[in-house]
């Protein structure tokens, strides 16, 4: 799915925008995040199942960080770049078609996220 095309602009996009402002404040970070995975999975399954694992584990270190020390603070979120790197491996090794924008692009997310700590 394009960002251009009719399905995402006429029935995805009004889809995920009146879900979000319907649902109770409470869950709809969780909204955003399934209607995520659905545009990525219309990529390819095995994109949307990266972004899955990429997801739950820097949530799981986010929380690692938070409950830790601060001396032990630096220490976890270096833990976290090295494990987010085989991920960019694999995000720069796919070249064709749509999906491999979509991948790429989310694999500059996190490096981009990653150079704000």
């Amino acid at each position: 799915m394009v960002f251009a095309s009719p399905i995402f602009l006429f029935l995805f996009l009004p889809i995920t925008l009146l879900g979000y402002y319907l649902i109770h404040p409470k869950f709809r970070n969780f909204w955003l995040f399934l209607m995520s995975f659905i545009f990525y999975a219309w990529g390819g399954l095995s994109y949307a199942l990266i972004l899955l694992f990429s997801t739950l584990m820097n949530y799981l270190f986010g929380i690692l960080i938070d409950k830790s020390k601060e001396k032990y603070k630096k220490s976890c979120r270096c833990r976290s770049r090295i494990c987010n790197l085989p991920l960019q491996l694999v995000n720069g090794s796919h070249t064709e078609g749509e999906s491999a924008t979509k991948i790429n692009y989310m694999g500059f997310i996190h490096c981009y996220s990653h150079s704000l700590w």
